[in-house]
């Protein structure tokens, strides 16, 4: 009665701590095959594990059921095949028919004809799942009878022990933005249609109680497809509409003294001992307004505020040191008939203790009572994967389970350089990693790098870089014999035009400077060697000769010369006349 105020026997999984990443379901198969799963191999005589490199999969197996033991998923069978008993041989089975190779999915990709694998006599195969936009996991199973693969059936809880059909599931699609909705225990943020398995429950508020008259069930349960309910809405009250008289009146719970919060589906909850004003808005020329409630323990004084400012507007009721016996419904219902309500309930609010261990981790909370909070930080070295910072919420949990610390790893180096060598394949925060080229290789950016709190490297990775000369300028009167190309320990040869000498190195060598080993050479003009008459001499004897430089000629003892006796080296870098000749005397 409200009363008033007013103006005046399943298999028992042995899984635990999986961590899954996908789960991929066709009409009659489920399968999630993902890597690196963490199984607590337990031995029992009806369950062998498959340990395959890529994915694991248990499979159950009745007592007469052939076994297949794989170590690594699409090769042979390893060992055989053998039958799991404790102290007797059992016979082959005999089965009503074979199932064809189950679909298999490793991350996203298709292994056609069960990726190669034997399953000839299994029974069953039981798999992990994600299931949910919080990606729960879940044990499921499929089997064969009649040579079909018939399920999925997945259990009801995490790590449960019983299983149940994975039905069809439920699109949620919120179109008002007002409409908040939990899903164990987190609030969805629903931008796009999304949708959630069989069984789901959703607990669902207004964003703001009070500012909003809740319409519809509270407590949605997805069956097979179909929600409990239709789904509810939020409805603008007189704050919004501008105190319109055909709109909900709004309600403002206003705690004094004390403590209250909101659970997931909209109840105020006040701590015992709290004063807890609950304001209608309403404007009074339209006149009175009027409290009810469902508490039969006493009764509560309303009436218009007291201030000069809020009297014309502001119906309250007032509950002074709330009790658990004030729990209930407190509604506003306007002249016309326009109610909104708040449901209240008074409790002392404790969370329980966070037993979480994490040895990188510190921790420091505050208490366990409503609002208390609890921070966490990592050591040196490691990341927060989680919340910072939890609270103690009116539901008597906390706001979100306790973060892990992970050791903070940058991205691998994988350098564009075959060539680049590494100290280290260390990735971790602080480690400095260098660098190196081999000969005739220079290293061309940063030598070392260190990896950052933020998991990024201080640089990009250097390369390595053959090194090579400058192509070499051929000298003025001369050119140059080369291959084309200019790397470490190639070799270029120099050489001049006829009437020109080559001062300096014919051959340079490019060091593993990236610099040739001598200085390009130069072409001079000059007069070779112009040779010696038979039975005479030149002097004096040089391979080459500057310009305007003589040379002698004399003949043997005996012998006179037929031309200049003076030979001298012009521009043009030729003699000036030819080597005269050595004649004998005449007799």
């Amino acid at each position: 009665m409200a009363h008033r105020c007013s103006a005046h026997h399943e298999y028992r999984s042995p899984v635990s701590n999986n961590k899954v990443t996908h789960v991929f379901f066709t009409k009659n198969t489920a399968y999630l095959l993902t890597n690196k799963y963490n199984f607590k191999e337990q031995k029992r005589s009806l369950i062998e594990y498959l340990k395959v490199n890529l994915l694991h999969i248990h499979v159950f197996l009745q007592s007469n059921d052939r076994v297949i033991d794989l170590r690594s998923f699409g090769n042979s069978i390893f060992n055989g095949e053998h039958i799991l008993a404790k102290s007797e041989v059992l016979q082959e089975a005999r089965f009503r028919s074979n199932c064809a190779p189950p679909e298999v999915l490793v991350n996203g990709s298709v292994l056609s004809g069960g990726g190669g694998t034997n399953f000839r006599g299994v029974h069953e195969v039981q798999f992990l799942g994600i299931i949910g936009p919080l990606a729960q996991k879940r044990v499921c199973k499929i089997k064969c009878f009649n040579g079909v693969w018939i399920g999925p059936l997945c259990t009801i809880e995490e790590g449960g022990d019983r299983f149940q059909p994975i039905f069809r599931q439920c699109s949620l699609r919120v179109t008002d933005a007002e409409v908040v909705a939990s899903y164990e225990g987190k609030i969805l943020t629903i931008d796009q249609e999304m949708t959630l398995p069989h069984g789901s429950k959703l607990k669902i508020r207004c964003s703001e109680v009070g500012m909003f008259k809740f319409v519809g069930q509270r407590n949605l349960t997805c069956s097979n497809g179909q929600w409990s309910s239709t789904f509810p809405s939020c409805v603008a009250t007189t704050l919004q509409r501008n105190f319109s008289e055909q709109a909900p009146p709004t309600i403002i719970y206003n705690v004094v003294t004390g403590d209250a919060d909101i659970t997931e589906t909209g109840e105020v909850v006040v701590l015992p001992g709290s004063i807890v004003h609950l304001n209608c808005l309403f404007q009074r020329e339209h006149g009175n307004p009027e409290w009810t409630w469902s508490s039969t323990q006493r009764q509560y004084p309303c009436g218009w505020s007291l201030s000069a400012e809020e009297r014309r507007w502001k119906y309250r009721l007032s509950i002074y040191y709330a009790k658990e016996e004030d729990t209930g419904e407190y509604s506003c219902i306007t002249p016309r008939g326009e109610s909104n309500g708040i449901h209240v309930i008074v409790k002392d609010v404790d969370c329980p203790p966070i037993q979480s261990v994490d040895h990188n981790r510190v921790m420091a909370v505050e208490g366990n009572k409503l609002h208390s909070k609890a921070h966490f930080a990592c050591m040196e070295g490691f990341k927060l994967v989680g919340s910072k910072d939890i609270r103690c919420t009116a539901s008597g949990r906390w706001s979100d389970g306790p973060p892990s610390c992970e050791i903070i790893q940058c991205p691998p180096l994988t350098p564009d350089s075959q060539h680049l060598k590494l100290s280290t394949h260390n990735r971790t925060y602080g480690v400095r990693v260098n660098f190196s080229c081999p000969a005739s290789y220079r290293l061309v950016g940063a030598s070392s790098l260190e990896c950052l709190k933020n998991e990024s490297w201080s640089s990009d990775p250097p390369i390595c870089e053959a090194i090579a000369c400058q192509p070499p300028i051929p000298p003025p009167n001369g050119r140059v014999f080369d291959t084309g190309r200019y790397l470490t320990r190639d070799t270029v040869t120099f050489v001049c035009h006829a009437g020109f000498v080559l001062i300096g190195e014919p051959v340079v060598v490019c060091t593993d400077k990236g610099e040739w080993s001598q200085q390009t050479p130069i072409c001079k003009p000059a007069c070779e060697f112009p040779g010696e008459p038979a039975n005479g001499h030149i002097i004096p004897t040089k391979f080459h000769y500057d310009i305007d430089e003589f040379v002698v000629v004399s003949c043997n003892k005996g012998y006179r010369r037929l031309g200049s006796k003076q030979l001298r080296c012009t521009r043009s870098g030729h003699w000036s006349s030819p080597l005269p000749h050595c004649r004998p005397h005449s007799r």
